[in-house]
């Protein structure tokens, strides 16, 4: 299976994951990466292109009350998964979509939901627990796009 030129879109909102993680899917293994960092970024995102794998954060730092980044910890991530398996968001991004969620969300029962979201309609999900490994990342993004 070709994978060089896999769209990938990445809802992240922290600048340094964001480089890192990006800096190896593209220049390594020759993906490319969109970027979002907000509610409304990320519909942008979807409504203009079409994804092969997303890659989601679930704590996103950002003002509800005016969609853009701030220092107030909102569970964005897991109602955007929530959006996407319910086929609620816009685009041609299918509701099935793999998903590679990296996040610093550690306790039990939020990685079990995350986990139970992710897979809806027989999805492909992995949850990875911040820090990563890029070696690590490297295979799930391989093992998802398969």
């Amino acid at each position: 299976m070709q994978m060089q030129g896999k769209k990938i879109l990445y809802y992240e909102d922290q600048p340094l994951m964001v480089e890192i993680i990006q800096l190896m899917l593209e220049k390594k293994m020759g993906f490319l990466v969109t970027n979002a960092t907000t509610p409304s970024a990320v519909r942008e995102r979807l409504t203009a292109d079409r994804f092969d794998l997303i890659l989601l954060d679930i704590r996103i730092f950002y003002d509800a009350a005016k969609d853009k980044p701030n220092n107030g910890w909102e569970r964005e991530g897991l109602h955007f998964l929530e959006q996407l398996r319910n086929g609620e968001l816009p685009g041609e991004t299918s509701k099935s979509v793999p998903v590679l969620v990296i996040t610093a969300v550690v306790n039990t029962a939020d990685v079990e939901k995350i986990i139970e979201v992710g897979g809806r309609n027989k999805s492909k999900c992995i949850y990875m627990a911040k820090p990563v490994d890029l070696g690590e990342v490297e295979e799930a993004v391989m093992e998802l796009l398969r």
